[in-house]
């Protein structure tokens, strides 16, 4: 997650409990931009216990870049990091899902602004080495009005494939539930979409609650970029798998 220093700003805050809820560690992370906003939004772990997590750090020049840490059991980070990521129009890049695969990847799943080139904001999901860092795959997805659209969530089946959730805009059905599913080289595999049929931000906001809660909406969809509920996105994942 974060918390908010009255002059540093937002700053990305990882904390480790044990199976009790007693508090093991804390750490902070703060980018060199006073005041900027700088968030945790998706954590997990590796077999050797290593924690990976990800989120987006404020730059002076690109806006929000995406940002991945890892950190050993013991709270030790080892001083690498991933490559951050900047999107072709150095404009904001917001990360919403993490997970870590049997595979050794990382996987970030999230939004890119191409305002710039017409396109609102775009899926992104790209998929790294957790050892090395590298980069193996990348993915976007714009959808066919180029409307603003956004990924929730990331998974990684048995095979290695890459299953993303989230929505998209569309001119006349309003916010759309998408899910897209790519090889482990990237290429897209399949597409699903349900119709959001002119869903307003009441409705979605409930729908996310719902979802969080256990629940699986059946007529409602994710919200506007700055304001979407994850659980809408996970519950279309299970729905699907």
């Amino acid at each position: 997650g974060y918390m908010t220093d009255p002059v540093l700003g937002e700053q990305w805050l990882v904390r480790k409990y044990n199976s009790a809820g007693l508090l093991l560690w804390s750490r902070l992370y703060d980018v060199p931009v006073a005041g900027a906003a700088d968030r945790a939004t998706g954590v997990d772990t590796d077999n050797a216990g290593r924690i990976f997590v990800g989120g987006w750090e404020t730059t002076a020049a690109q806006g929000k870049n995406w940002r991945i840490r890892m950190y050993n059991p013991d709270a030790s980070y080892p001083g690498w990091f991933f490559p951050s990521y900047d999107n072709p129009d150095s404009a904001d890049d917001i990360a919403d899902s993490l997970t870590v695969d049997s595979f050794g990847r990382v996987i970030m799943a999230g939004a890119e602004d191409r305002t710039l080139s017409s396109q609102g904001w775009n899926w992104r999901v790209i998929s790294y080495n957790s050892t090395s860092g590298a980069q193996l795959a990348s993915v976007t997805y714009d959808s066919p009005a180029s409307l603003d659209d956004r990924a929730f969530a990331v998974v990684a089946d048995g095979c290695g494939n890459l299953i993303a959730a989230g929505m998209e805009t569309h001119p006349t059905e309003g916010i759309n539930r998408v899910v897209r599913k790519w090889g482990p080289d990237g290429l897209i595999l399949w597409t699903v979409t349900e119709s959001g049929a002119g869903a307003d931000a009441d409705e979605v906001r409930l729908a996310g609650e719902r979802a969080d809660d256990g629940e699986v909406p059946d007529d409602a969809d994710a919200a506007p970029p700055e304001r979407q509920r994850v659980g809408v996105a996970r519950s279309t994942l299970h729905r699907v798998a």
